[in-house]
């Protein structure tokens, strides 16, 4: 629903063009950084509000209608090679609808899905080779702009295609492409000027200035061969699954994420053999012939080895698809992870701009197309001359092409019959809608849901306990217009998302975001109750009950009434200080008279302290022991500790692997692996306490916490301070002059 939610929304109730009003609340958003497809959504909105709903059937016919002009592009790609009309039009339909892009439809990246941008290029880059003229370089800049303007992952592909083609051009010094004034000319108009005026575009909407730089997942959504050989969903993977294990564990295939799925298709790797096995013909014929050579004329080694690779490069008699070729190769190597997935971790930091692509298993998409494209146009040329043969070439490329594509689409279409009855229901009268019927829209600045989810920054998050309220949310702001403090973007920015996540985390300072509300109207609350965590309870129990529809409750709370649950926590911890008997445990008072329990204050190390003298600090990098001990007493705990940096860019995704085991004991061991963020308690300025539970299985187990981050570089510091480890079922305190210390976290009187 983000797509559909997001571009109804803005071209029903936004007043600007470029600036999403839909979600981050009161901040708002970029729309190029929403999900929603810009150009598509502000031509609709040109018309006006009552247009919204078009714009929701333009998303889906460009979708469908998408391979179908992709079919066209790739048709007249074999029409500029001049292969034969029927065979170039069947075989054409066959990729567009075999195309990895229309996966992208049933795993809703619509934005993805257009199969017409990568065709269009490698078409335009060909007629532009043969007739180069300014027109052309205009399309093409067109073409860029459309692309990146729909999904940056286009503006890769563009860059890494035609910044190869170029090169290799200019390098060759072939015909006018040898020219420098020539070159530079039309590449500033192909894909320099397209990207000067998107970043002006995205500069007059965006003022964020601290989106993350290394979004989370580079090293997870990549492809390997499995994903581009292997055909998983087709009739005879099971076959070939059953061959493969029979050749032994190694030849098994691997598992791949949905971005690194580009299965080229049993034409695709007939032809890639067929081309190997045609290039290694042509070499030892041209080895023989240079061998002659040699003897009779004594050329150079350095000719005879030249010739060798200039045959080598050319898998086919057209110079732009062998550059096609070997760039998409070239991709499709960098797809599987490669340099960093070889032990070259560390590396990664330093990859700049490209680390923004993270899932880089989509670069397989050039490959896919490339390959398809060269299998039915070279081994046309190879047989053309023999007529017979021919035919069945062509007829088997064909037939392999349509088997493949019919299990790649069929069965998919009832996937994409949905009705939401809510939005249907323009009068509100379903019972789930009747409670709109007498709502004021002005009476309520936005919507907050419950249970809370705020996913986009890439670091800080609040991952929501129910899916449902998404679409909840969703239904109601579209009823409504109300804008919404939930967030389920991309790239969101790290300092709005700082202010925000503390409204659904313990109340322990004041709640930023508070801060920056126009006025104290009041937020109307989307409610799944089942489902709420122990704050956002404490929420609800300060609300105003309104109505309650099928999926949801609907509930009403003051901006400044939630500012108030911080001065209330702290004379609730005062309460349940003061009442009920405490036992001494050492320095502190123990709500349990039997508290084995671990504080280390870290001071005689040389970190920045977030209490005390200093904290444990280490390389990021590194595997960071912060506790590694045996424990005495068995029993379910919860440890704790103070993190700095917290709010930084990639400190969030710090891992945590947590370990109790004892090697003597046939009990099964306690073992925990996460990473920070998810486990973040409270934020105290750059700080932030993180807290998670471990189950001490017998007497005197082992216990290892450990944290590090390849993500970083190796200067980058971890500083942890004040870690505890305390018995679930009890409290620990201590009272300093007003200030209470419960369980790690010191409260002070509020104001």
């Amino acid at each position: 629903m983000q797509i559909y939610y997001e571009s109804f929304y803005h071209i029903k109730y936004d007043t600007e063009f470029w600036r999403q009003k839909s979600i981050n609340y009161p901040y708002g958003e970029s729309v190029f950084f929403t999900g929603a497809m810009p150009f598509v959504n502000n031509i609709v909105k040109i018309f006006g509000p009552s247009a919204a709903p078009s714009g929701i059937g333009l998303i889906n016919l460009m979708m469908l209608f998408s391979p179908v002009i992709g079919a066209l592009f790739l048709y007249a790609i074999f029409r500029h090679l001049r292969l034969p009309w029927l065979y170039g039009a069947l075989t054409a339909t066959a990729i567009a609808f075999l195309s990895p892009q229309m996966m992208t439809m049933y795993e809703q990246h619509y934005s993805l899905q257009w199969v017409f941008l990568l065709p269009m290029m490698f078409y335009l880059l060909l007629r532009f080779y043969d007739y180069p003229s300014l027109k052309k370089s205009f399309l093409i800049a067109a073409l860029v702009f459309l692309g990146a303007s729909t999904h940056l992952y286009f503006l890769a592909f563009f860059a890494g295609i035609g910044g190869v083609y170029w090169a290799i051009l200019f390098i060759t010094r072939d015909r006018g492409f040898g020219r420098f004034s020539f070159v530079l000319k039309h590449i500033c108009i192909q894909f320099l000027l397209p990207v000067i005026v998107l970043q002006i575009l995205v500069m007059m909407s965006d003022h964020v200035t601290d989106r993350t730089v290394a979004p989370y997942g580079y090293l997870v959504y990549h492809s390997n061969k499995t994903g581009i050989f292997f055909p998983f969903g087709k009739p005879y993977e099971q076959l070939v699954r059953s061959f493969l294990t029979k050749l032994g564990p190694s030849f098994e295939p691997d598992t791949v994420e949905m971005e690194g799925a580009a299965y080229v298709g049993l034409a695709g790797i007939f032809g890639l053999v067929s081309i190997v096995v045609i290039q290694f013909v042509r070499l030892f014929r041209e080895k023989v012939k240079l061998v002659f050579s040699v003897k009779e004329s004594w050329k150079s080694i350095w000719q005879i080895f030249r010739r060798k690779i200039i045959l080598l490069l050319s898998v086919t008699e057209n110079k732009v698809l062998n550059i096609f070729f070997w760039t998409s190769l070239a991709m499709l190597w960098f797809s599987f992870g490669h340099p960093f997935i070889d032990g070259h971790q560390d590396w990664l930091p330093y990859l700049g701009p490209l680390r923004q692509f993270r899932a880089i298993g989509r670069f397989t998409w050039a490959f896919f197309y490339s390959i398809n494209i060269i299998t039915v146009y070279r081994l046309y040329r190879v047989v053309k001359q023999k007529k017979i043969l021919s035919y069945v070439v062509m007829s088997a490329i064909t037939i392999f092409l349509f088997y493949d594509m019919y299990y790649n689409i069929n069965g998919y279409q009832d996937l994409f019959n949905n009705r939401i009855a809510e939005l249907e229901d323009g009068q509100n009268n379903l019972p789930q809608d009747v409670w709109l019927q007498k709502f004021k829209t002005s009476d309520y600045q936005a919507i907050l849901p419950l249970p809370y989810f705020h996913m986009g920054s890439e670091n800080l998050c609040k991952v929501t306990t129910d899916s449902q309220i998404v679409r909840c949310s969703y239904i109601v702001s579209l009823k409504t217009g109300l804008p919404m403090m939930g967030v389920n973007s991309a790239r969101v920015s790290l300092g709005q998302t700082r202010k925000m996540l503390p409204i659904a985390e313990e109340p322990f300072n004041p709640i930023p975001v508070l801060k920056d509300l126009p006025d104290d109207r009041p937020l109307l609350l989307v409610v799944r109750e089942q489902t709420l965590d122990r704050n956002e309870r404490r929420i609800l129990s300060l609300a105003t009950p309104l109505a309650t529809s099928t999926d949801y409750e609907l509930f009403s709370i003051r901006p400044s009434t939630l500012a108030g649950i911080v001065a209330h926590e702290y004379d609730s911890v005062k309460v349940s200080l003061d009442t009920g008997k405490k036992f001494p445990a050492g320095e502190y008072l123990s709500s349990d008279s039997i508290t084995p329990f671990v504080f280390m204050s870290y001071d005689d190390l040389s970190g920045k302290p977030y209490h005390g003298k200093a904290s444990y600090s280490g390389n990021i990098t590194e595997f960071n022991p912060l506790f590694d001990s045996s424990f005495p007493t068995p029993g379910n705990y919860i440890v704790s500790f103070w993190m700095n940096n917290i709010c930084e860019d990639v400190y969030g995704r710090t891992q945590m692997e947590i370990f109790a085991n004892d090697t003597t004991s046939k009990v099964q061991p306690y073992y925990l692996f996460t990473n920070v963020a998810l486990r973040l308690a409270v934020i105290d300025g750059n700080w932030g306490l993180v807290e998670f539970p471990v189950t001490i299985p017998v007497a005197n187990a082992h216990l290892k916490i450990t944290l590090w981050n390849y993500e970083m570089k190796k200067k980058d510091k971890i500083e942890v301070d004040d870690l505890l480890i305390r018995p679930a079922n009890a409290d620990l305190y201590k009272v300093n002059g007003n200030a209470i210390f419960k369980n790690n976290r010191t409260y002070f009187p509020q104001k």
